[in-house]
């Protein structure tokens, strides 16, 4: 197993998502982990569950549990 698809499992991610980066800073302390999806994918909608591509995507990032001494974040890409 790779180390994308290691986070990809610790993570609990499930297609279209995936871990397309990592990132180790030990000056700062913190692993940056990138999120993405496939282009053209469908997800549900987390209302109603009707299957729909994405679009209008922005960067986001959010603080996750440390992994080990590491602060970790999860970016998101804009598309």
């Amino acid at each position: 197993m790779d180390q994308l698809s290691l986070f990809a499992t610790a993570l609990g991610l499930s297609a279209p998502w995936y871990v397309s980066e990592t990132t180790l800073s030990v000056e700062d302390k913190r692993l940056d982990i990138k999120i993405d999806f496939a282009r053209g994918s469908c997800s549900a909608c987390p209302l109603c569950g009707a299957e729909a591509k994405a679009y209008d995507t922005t960067d986001e990032t959010w603080r996750h549990l440390n992994f080990f001494q590491y602060a970790a974040s999860r970016p998101h890409p804009a598309r």
